[in-house]
């Protein structure tokens, strides 16, 4: 019996197990598929999820070394056809070195098979986790001690597992969240798409404006191009009406038709690989548990793909929900603590989604200025719009203002890496504005600091297997062990700041005093969010374990 079930062996999947054997906790992963979906699907994982990575053993390095290089994937573009008109460009993200001086890695344009080769990779090699590929989930029980899983192999074999909690991260159609009777909240059937997966060189088409996305706005042959991995490996997104979307409608010559159009050239060798159906949804899961079972990734959150969010999203969950269940396992903290995953999480998904449905509407701006308000006459002020920017790009300032007003669909680092358990209102901030902070329930920002002669991100310093308390050079070091009830923190790492050891620009004591002149520390939780702040006055070991207990049991002191 192990400790923890998980159903699915996506991103979201993978890293609980790895984010759960990093707490000392066993877990055995049920994946239908007998191999990774080789449909690229997903493709940015953003730096936060690198960072998450890092923190169990998976090397950003590799990540880079496998993704889309940034000189080919730092852009959005945005064309008639690929062989037309191009009308505008954006950056995508913020891949420049110089995001690495505010958050601790860049992000990685790679496809979520290549993403999910590595986090395979860490897995197998984990003693801790047993994968199992090519078995199937049929249905669940559970009562106030474990879960009973039913599962039938590939053979029709039928087989139970047992385990104390089960993670189900089976997806966006999610059999486990169906089975437990979890509804789904907001619209479920905002567009049909189909997704066709082929392999091109189109460099002679992009090479003067290459990017990751290309938005391909002509009426004739629109969609959106999306580059993977080495540049050669391409889907194109093709909405459809609902009484066409059938893989019956798509058949080989349809598909080669809708990606010559996409291309504007008949001439294009290619080799399509992969058609499949998809529905565009906006919903969050009304509960993220039930008794002994979790929710995770895509089974708890559906977003428009517009923004890159739902992966990362998924990757947060995993590592809000892996040290609590090893913190109640482990009777150092009360159910309870479980209580708060959805209370902390939900919120997050929720502001996602309405991130990812608002880009996904902002574009549909764009299509109505490029169009404009006559349908009779739509083609003639497309290609007059289309002939004035292949002329004079600098001539057609409205064209240019509609482009940037589609600017937050492709830069959201306060949402990456700015979500906060604290519920502090921040919508009144851009979501590229990220501000790091010290408020209570925000993450740990990034600073830099030589270690061993190295550079290094302070994200990596705190232990996640324990609470961590962060104090400034000047505050008085209390002796946690000696106080009454100390067991309670035995596992606490203390870190001070000293000259010479933040070496590398300000200093964390230099932070705290910009944040409040008083701030002497911070008990941050082994996820690396805020879970207490203390005053030179108030920082003791009986205030450090008072708020470790309230946290144990509520996620964050009060």
């Amino acid at each position: 019996m192990s400790d923890v079930i998980i159903i699915g062996a996506g991103p979201a999947g993978m890293l609980s197990a790895l984010l759960l054997a990093q707490q000392g906790l066993s877990s055995v992963i049920i994946e239908r598929r007998s191999g990774i979906n080789p449909v690229p699907r997903a493709h940015a994982v953003n730096g936060k999820t690198i960072e998450i990575g890092r923190s169990v053993g998976v090397d950003p390095q590799e990540i880079y070394d496998a993704a889309l290089p940034v000189s080919l994937g730092g852009k959005v573009q945005f064309w008639s056809t690929l062989a037309g008109a191009h009308l505008g460009s954006l950056d995508y993200e913020r891949q420049d070195d110089g995001v690495e001086k505010i958050v601790s890695h860049r992000l990685a344009n790679i496809s979520q098979p290549r993403y999910e080769a590595i986090l395979e990779s860490h897995v197998l090699a984990n003693r801790r986790i047993d994968l199992r590929r090519g078995i199937t989930y049929k249905g669940v029980e559970q009562n106030d001690k474990n879960v009973t899983v039913h599962v039938e192999m590939a053979q029709g074999d039928t087989d139970t597992l047992k385990a104390d909690y089960l993670l189900a991260a089976d997806g966006a159609a999610s059999h486990v969240r169906e089975d437990l009777g979890i509804a789904m909240i907001g619209p479920d059937a905002i567009q049909p798409f189909m997704t066709l997966h082929f392999h091109a060189d189109l460099s002679h088409l992009t090479r003067t404006h290459p990017g990751v996305l290309h938005w391909l706005m002509a009426p004739t042959g629109g969609g959106t191009l999306i580059s993977y991995d080495d540049g050669d490996n391409w889907v194109l997104m093709h909405s459809c009406p609902p009484d066409m979307h059938d893989l019956a409608h798509f058949d080989n010559a349809r598909c080669h038709t809708l990606i010559r159009d996409a291309l504007g050239s008949q001439d294009v060798a290619f080799t399509l690989h992969n058609v499949s159906p998809w529905v565009m949804t906006s919903q969050v899961a009304e509960r993220y548990r039930q008794g002994r079972v979790f929710l995770v990734g895509d089974s708890a959150h559906r977003f428009p793909p517009a923004g890159g969010l739902g992966l990362n999203t998924g990757i947060g969950d995993a590592q809000n929900i892996a040290w609590k269940i090893a913190a109640v396992k482990n009777g150092a903290a009360p159910d309870s603590l479980l209580d708060s995953y959805e209370a902390e999480r939900k919120p997050a998904a929720e502001i996602n989604s309405a991130q990812s449905l608002e880009n996904a509407m902002k574009i549909i701006e764009l299509v109505m200025y490029l169009l404009g308000p006559d349908p009779e006459n739509m083609m003639t002020h497309f290609d007059d719009i289309c002939a004035k920017a292949s002329a004079d790009g600098e001539a057609l300032p409205e064209l240019t203002a509609a482009i940037e007003a589609q600017k937050l669909h492709f830069d959201s680092l306060r949402l990456q890496y700015g979500y906060s358990y604290g519920g502090h209102d921040d919508t009144g901030r851009a979501v590229n504005d990220y501000q790091p902070s010290y408020r209570r329930g925000d993450a740990v920002p990034h600073l830099e600091i030589e270690q061993v002669g190295q550079n290094n991100s302070l994200t990596q310093l705190m232990p996640a297997n324990c609470f961590t308390l962060l104090l400034s050079a000047t505050a008085m070091r209390p002796e946690l062990d000696n106080v009454s009830g100390a067991s309670a923190v035995s596992g606490v790492t203390i870190l001070q700041d000293e000259d010479a050891f933040w070496s590398v620009g300000e200093s964390l004591s230099v932070r705290f005093a910009a944040d409040d002149e008083n701030l002497a520390g911070l008990l941050v939780r082994p996820d690396g969010h805020i879970a207490a702040r203390f005053t030179h006055e108030g920082l003791s070991a009986q205030a450090v374990t008072d708020c470790l207990k309230t946290a144990l049991a509520y996620g964050l002191a009060t």
